[in-house]
């Protein structure tokens, strides 16, 4: 996997710039990258794209040395991994309404035999590592108490 470079400048104090694509258009993500774009947020829930389209977009992507975050369709554990497999840099989880929710979508990007992730002094799923030291994981409340939990 290549470096996550949006990851490397949060981590040396620097701003990053993103943006989110909601179609298939490998094209305008290279246009994207040649402009100083730092990330690309391509959502999979909403919308046409699905794997196939998404490994497009992300191989793109690694070619204009952009990271991906990609929002997977569900919570589930193997779609998350699929897309992860794709090369996507990190995941963002939808309809996280538990605490059980947010560890089985943490669960979900770690290969045997990682441990379970950590978690913020108020219980709430935070970004965590996983894996790879590049990839990150954001789960996504989605009601009240998805967000206590």
């Amino acid at each position: 996997m290549r470096e996550n470079t949006a990851k490397a400048k949060l981590k040396a104090g620097e701003a990053i710039i993103g943006t989110l694509l909601g179609f298939t258009s490998p094209q305008l993500v290279e246009i994207a990258g040649r402009a100083g774009f730092d990330f690309l947020f391509i959502d999979c829930e909403h919308g046409a794209i699905g794997l196939d389209e998404c490994e497009n977009l992300v191989r793109a992507a690694d070619l204009v040395e952009m990271s991906t975050i990609v929002r997977v369709p569900e919570n589930n554990p193997q779609q998350i991994l699929r897309y992860l497999d794709l090369g996507a840099h990190g995941v963002q989880v939808p309809h996280v309404t538990s605490r059980d929710d947010a560890l089985r979508a943490v669960d979900a990007t770690k290969y045997a035999p990682k441990a379970r992730a950590a978690w913020a002094a108020a219980g709430l799923p935070t970004t965590v590592s996983v894996a790879t030291p590049d990839r990150r994981t954001w789960s996504l409340p989605t009601s009240r108490p998805g967000s206590r939990r």
